[in-house]
């Protein structure tokens, strides 16, 4: 009965906070590394940082999302996608900016 007096917003938005609660307590356990992965890897895509995979390169400079996160100094995305595996280094298609560059 709760749930349907919230907003889809606010159901949305209590369903990613517990994910974050999980993914914190995971990483905190060894042994549990696929889980978090798989876990921090479903949170970029709600959240918008990925689409399909960590390393997928997206919009128009076919940019991965470590480097349009390093772009914006979203520290706490970049984290995400550093649990989920993202490769690190792994640079835009159009112009070879890396992660780095773009935080410097």
């Amino acid at each position: 009965e709760q749930l349907a007096k919230e907003s889809m917003v606010q159901v949305s938005r209590r369903v990613r906070a517990e994910k974050k609660r999980q993914l914190d307590e995971i990483s905190k356990v060894k042994g549990e590394g696929k889980k978090a992965r798989q876990l921090a890897l479903e949170l970029c895509r709600e959240s918008g940082i990925v689409i399909h995979g960590v390393d997928d390169r997206n919009g128009m400079l076919l940019e991965p999302g470590v480097v349009s996160c390093g772009v914006k100094g979203d520290v706490a995305s970049l984290k995400m996608l550093s649990l989920a595996k993202c490769h690190v280094n792994r640079a835009a298609k159009k112009d070879g900016s890396t992660a780095l560059h773009a935080a410097s």
